[in-house]
């Protein structure tokens, strides 16, 4: 994608302003580090430091239970000179690329061809051996990567165990802005397996509905469902809802037909101050317990799951309109 020069302006504006945050607030990466609304126990920069540490020292970074993350990361920030600015610059450069592969989705043009069903998409379907193509390119490059971390840990399996197995199991309830670590610390040990076994099952269950009903528009399927997993996978953060949110603007042109926009924002503005005040409350002033800070989290998830389902109902009845234009701006009522 050629970059003209209001992309270039914007692309140099993110990264000087994050140069001189790191420049000017040289701690700040180690507040954020500590923050439950960001860190988990997969996603942890402190944690990776531990691991890589271990990795160093030839010791096994899964020693311990602590480090959760893939093993081909222990190589790369190996490779790093040991000073904050270069994982600084690592940051950038991955949040650059991330902002430039937005960009190409943007301009490729899917989501506002949404109100275009059929002549114009029906030129867009892939063979049978394009599909088969692609498929094999990705289980082939899964099989790769897993390749490649069973020999960085020594031909070793017990990755899998301490990555993948930490997000199926949910042995770490550390506190997060999720919904799942509340409710098992909260159960008896004998109903853990059968919850876990629901609460991923309710999770998948969205994968085949959505991406069933939503055929027409992939992409759309494919925001929908980045918004439902900051919602319900066992380990979010905000960056999980960060990257909906990145996506959610592709879909301007059905905001008009969303019908609780206020009520949401007012319900992730409220949750986004009280948050951190009630987990202090909890953690350091002693004055709160872990009903504050989870009652905060479930009112965040209310918010996001308001904005998952009315831009689905706005896609929905952008959609509706086109097949029955007639219908176009008449009020809608649910019968039954």
């Amino acid at each position: 994608m050629a970059i003209d020069r209001r992309k270039a302006l914007v692309l140099g504006g993110a990264v000087a302003l994050r140069l001189l945050l790191f420049t000017v607030f040289p701690s700040l990466p180690d507040l954020l580090t500590g923050r439950v609304e960001i860190s988990t126990p997969v996603t942890s920069f402190k944690r990776l430091q531990e691991g890589l540490f271990l990795y160093t020292h030839n010791v096994s970074p899964y020693d311990g239970g602590v480090f959760h993350q893939a093993p081909l990361l222990l190589p790369l920030f190996a490779l790093l000179p040991r000073q904050p600015y270069a994982t600084a610059l690592l940051y950038i450069l991955v949040d650059i690329l991330s902002a430039i592969s937005l960009m190409n989705i943007a301009e490729a043009g899917e989501a506002s061809q949404s109100r275009l069903f059929t002549s114009p998409r029906k030129d867009l379907k892939w063979s049978s051996a394009a599909v088969g193509a692609a498929l094999g390119l990705f289980a082939g490059s899964v099989f790769g990567l897993l390749y490649i971390s069973y020999l960085l840990t020594g031909a070793s399996v017990e990755f899998l165990a301490s990555t993948y197995g930490v997000q199926l199991l949910l042995p770490d309830l550390t506190p997060n802005v999720g919904l799942w670590w509340y409710f098992f610390i909260e159960m008896f040990d004998s109903f853990r397996e059968f919850f876990l076994g629901v609460f991923w099952l309710h999770l998948g269950s969205y994968v085949a509905a959505l991406c069933f009903r939503m055929r027409s528009q992939p992409l759309f399927a494919i925001t929908t469902l980045l918004g439902l997993f900051a919602i319900f996978k066992p380990y979010p953060s905000i960056s999980d809802t960060s990257l909906y949110l990145a996506l959610l603007p592709l879909y301007r042109h059905v905001f008009p037909l969303m019908r609780y926009t206020f009520f949401v924002l007012s319900t992730l503005l409220y949750a986004t101050l009280l948050g951190p005040a009630f987990y202090y409350l909890w953690i350091y002033a002693g004055s709160g317990n872990a009903n504050f800070f989870y009652a905060i989290t479930l009112v965040y998830c209310l918010g996001l799951t308001l904005l998952v389902s009315d831009s689905l109902f706005a896609v929905l009845r952008d959609e509706w309109e086109f097949e029955r234009p007639e219908m176009k701006g008449k009020e809608v009522k649910q019968i039954g």
